[in-house]
């Protein structure tokens, strides 16, 4: 036999990502979500959601002010770290994002690495102040029905249509980030 058309073997944990994906693990009957085009996105939703930037900065440009993180969940395996996010403006109860977010710490310096595990300060702040050579691509872009659970997360007072899109964020060409991101109502705040 060839030993070029053998099987493949299998493939060990290291030898792949874990992408984000709307699924049973992570988003477990939260709300569903619809994949939908760029072009689909109604506006402000298409300029805060469809670009190659750090969300952080995207929504500090948005909504004037500096937004803070809340951590809502996280884990750690290994040297992947997982955590479920908020993102609110400083001072501000409201959300502005949800965000599930899993990273590959062993691609990391140990102080970036510890400063994210830290849950204190947002993740592009932290990427952008130690001038990490990043590239920030979108995957998907998603029109979102929340349940109950995301609703509360969100301090939604009702159901209502969100947007949010998949991405992954590279170091030097390497997938070290991947990300959910779902936007809270921007028609809800004193934006410009």
């Amino acid at each position: 036999m060839n030993p070029d058309l053998s099987a493949p073997a299998p493939l060990e944990s290291s030898d792949y990502f874990p992408m984000i994906t709307v699924d049973d693990d992570l988003w477990p009957l939260d709300g569903i979500a619809q994949l939908i085009s760029r072009q689909s996105l109604p506006e402000p939703y298409r300029y805060l959601l469809a670009h190659r930037h750090h969300m952080t900065v995207t929504l500090e440009d948005f909504y004037q002010k500096i937004v803070t993180v809340r951590v809502v969940d996280s884990m750690r395996k290994d040297n992947l770290y997982s955590r479920e996010i908020v993102l609110n403006p400083k001072g501000e109860d409201r959300v502005i994002l949800y965000g599930i977010v899993r990273i590959d710490l062993s691609c990391c310096l140990q102080e970036v690495a510890a400063e994210i595990v830290a849950e204190k300060t947002p993740l592009g702040h932290i990427l952008i102040k130690h001038n990490i050579l990043r590239r920030v691509e979108p995957t998907g872009f998603y029109k979102v029905n929340p349940y109950k659970g995301l609703q509360n997360k969100m301090r939604l007072t009702q159901a209502e249509e969100l947007y949010g899109r998949s991405g992954v964020i590279f170091f030097d060409n390497r997938p070290v980030i991947a990300v959910l991101e779902i936007l809270g109502p921007a028609h809800n705040s004193n934006n410009r």
